[in-house]
């Protein structure tokens, strides 16, 4: 039977079957007592009613099998027009080297894995899920991610441990905390061309750079218990070699990558973003071109006036801004019920629901913004 015939005979199918076991528990209609199930609250007590739940959830089951089927199926194909292998289900292991990046440390599920040479370079790509194996240690629910992912072996030695994330709330926290990425400016200013500031500004704006992220969440970590750390990670780091104003341009051409080096392999992948069969040419393309920029960056004359200073770890600043954004946030939620207590006392009893509406909103937004406030103002205080 075709899957498009499977989509219309399952909801079919999914009623009687329902229909006929909610009438062997009832029983019969015609009976002048009422049945087991009619005494039950509605749906269940209505046999038209469980039947229509059946047959949409029958319907919305096919359907999902039939996507995925097609999403096989156009994965497979778009293999054999990359001439890659296509391989189902994927363990670590079959990663080989590549399974020490940090990005598979929590590994859940891989799924369809796309390897071989791809314009001279051995790739592989999948699709792949994590899940926060801490989370559950602690009693909380797990947080699950899924994208789709890059794999690249590097083919020079001098690659150094270095991640790249688009900028959002995750990079503007650990910049607050002091776990700052590396800073690209221009020795003179004046003498740049236009494109080049703003190729610049773009990457600034996009990117965040960091090396030895890993380490130094573990030692910030330590210093939060109170638990000392070993070698401290690297403060120089050789990313000359690496980022280029080539680089930079390509990479301000972007947006929403984030790149991993363990050293032997690079990872690419957009956060959160499981890629249509479709478009994995594309990807991997982009992937690849960006790889290209990172490997073998062609030297300019702008390179002479690029400035690259190394990502900084600031323990001390840990220390202050944390104190400061604690204090911050009591002061703001402070500040909230000031603001909202005598608003409450003042207005109206036909209005006094609004303010008690608003007032969880209004604290979050004080609290968040003397956090801030507090966090700048202690790093600020030498």
């Amino acid at each position: 039977m075709s899957s498009t015939l499977r989509i219309l005979f399952a909801p079919i199918g999914g009623a009687v079957v329902v229909a006929l076991l909610w009438l062997a528990l009832n029983g019969m209609p015609g009976n002048p007592q009422r049945g087991w199930l009619e005494r039950e609250p509605w749906p269940i007590s209505s046999l038209p009613a469980c039947a229509a739940i059946a047959a949409v959830l029958c319907l919305l089951h096919a359907a999902g099998r039939h996507a995925q089927q097609n999403h096989n199926e156009s994965l497979a194909t778009a293999a054999d027009r990359l001439r890659l292998q296509h391989s189902d289900s994927v363990v670590r292991s079959d990663l080989g080297e590549a399974a020490g990046l940090r990005v598979f440390s929590d590994w859940n599920e891989g799924r369809h894995r796309l390897f071989g040479r791809f314009e001279g370079l051995e790739v592989q790509m999948l699709d792949f899920t994590s899940v926060q194996s801490s989370a559950s240690r602690q009693g909380t629910k797990p947080r699950s991610d899924s994208q789709t992912i890059i794999v690249i072996p590097l083919e020079t030695p001098d690659w150094p441990v270095f991640e790249i994330h688009p900028r959002g709330l995750s990079t503007w926290m650990w910049d607050l905390l002091g776990c700052r990425g590396a800073s690209f400016r221009f020795r003179d200013e004046p003498g740049v061309i236009g494109l080049d500031r703003a190729a610049l500004g773009r990457f600034n704006r996009r990117y965040r750079v960091f090396v030895g992220f890993a380490q130094r969440v573990a030692e910030m970590a330590g210093l939060a218990l109170g638990v000392p750390v070993g070698a401290k990670p690297a403060q120089e780091a050789e990313l000359s070699n690496r980022f280029t104003m080539g680089t930079l341009r390509r990479f301000a051409e972007t947006r929403g990558w984030t790149v991993e080096s363990c050293g032997t392999h690079a990872a690419f992948w957009r956060s959160g973003k499981i890629i249509p069969a479709a478009k994995r040419e594309a990807f991997l393309r982009e992937a690849t071109d960006l790889y290209r920029s990172l490997a073998a960056p062609a030297k300019d004359a702008a390179d002479a006036n690029l400035v690259i200073e190394a990502p900084e770890f600031d323990s001390s600043t840990l220390g202050r801004r944390m104190s400061g954004l604690i204090a911050g946030a009591l002061v703001g939620m402070t500040a909230a019920v000031v603001i909202c207590v005598p608003l409450l006392l003042a207005i109206p009893m036909d209005l006094a629901g609004v303010v008690v509406f608003a007032w969880p909103f209004v604290a979050f937004a004080f609290m968040a913004l003397g956090a801030y406030c507090g966090a700048r103002l202690a790093a600020a205080a030498r």
